[in-house]
């Protein structure tokens, strides 16, 4: 059984970083993010793979990693021996050498050396406590009876989950630990009877949103999890998602909507549970 490993939510955002050693033991901070499918075990940047001595390939153009944001999140493949997070360790993975992990760094206005995804979560129960700041790779189920059910995008393993919002829907959304805030395509807003009005700028694994994005507010429910007065952004910019992952994706879960609480995620049998932390919000 491993243990709980601490994290940190740089500058007050609700991202999950964590230390870990890479190779012969260098230090990195690294980012858990569940909406990065990207086909390699993690995305690392170009200075940590030069700390590390990885050698990226360099047989033409950068191979695509789609995610949010204006910034290219194209990598070049690379081997890397060996990184471990607290007790877990993995050797000889495939990861991406890209700049879009320096552009999640400049999002959060803290050093960020590497994005762990989907593949590298496959398989395992996974929880993420807010409250106490710690993920659990190896974690329990939790009761059938109270298991919301998810599924996995057909062409990438997107993390997908059924809300209603504002008591319409259902809507299909991405459960994506590496976003700040929840958005919706501007025809699910006008589904779900979204007031929009402020500006917003949204951030995710591709950098900064520029443009066109605008803040509301919404009544979400997830299984038996409901938020009133939900903080969700409005914008045009889920095309490229939906047709990498093949799936009508109708917006994205940020982290944020779990505040303090604590999220399990069983990858063997998709299932999702959440626990609200008492003492918390």
């Amino acid at each position: 059984m491993l243990d709980a490993i601490p994290f940190d939510t740089p500058n007050r955002m609700p991202f999950v970083v964590m230390e870990a050693r890479v190779a012969a033991g260098t230090p990195a901070r690294v980012l858990l993010d569940t909406g990065n499918a990207a086909p390699v075990a993690m995305l690392v940047s170009p200075a940590l793979a030069a700390r590390a001595g990885l050698a990226p390939s360099n047989d033409g153009a950068a191979r695509p990693a789609v995610g949010l944001g204006d910034a290219a999140t194209g990598y070049r493949s690379a081997r890397l021996s060996r990184i471990a997070i607290g007790a877990l360790t993995f050797d000889d993975l495939e990861v991406g050498v890209s700049g879009a992990v320096d552009a999640v760094s400049r999002q959060l206005g803290s050093n960020v050396d590497a994005i762990l995804g989907h593949r590298f979560v496959e398989g395992r129960t996974v929880s993420i406590d807010y409250g106490r700041h710690l993920v659990d790779f190896d974690a329990g189920a939790g009761p059938a009876a109270q298991a919301t059910p998810f599924t996995l995008a057909p062409a990438r393993p997107l993390t997908l989950v059924r809300v209603t919002i504002n008591g319409r829907g259902p809507f299909l959304m991405v459960l994506d630990s590496g976003a700040s805030t929840s958005l919706v395509s501007p025809e699910t807003a006008a589904t779900a009877g979204i007031d929009a009005g402020q500006n917003a700028q949204l951030g995710g694994a591709g950098g900064t949103v520029a443009g066109g994005a605008r803040l509301g507010r919404a009544r979400i429910t997830l299984g038996g999890l409901t938020r009133d007065g939900q903080p969700v952004a409005v914008a045009d910019v889920l095309g490229p998602i939906r047709a990498a992952a093949g799936a009508p994706i109708d917006g994205v879960l940020g982290a944020d909507l779990f505040g303090s609480g604590r999220i399990t995620l069983d990858y063997a049998t998709n299932r999702f549970w959440y626990e609200e932390n008492r003492a918390g919000r």
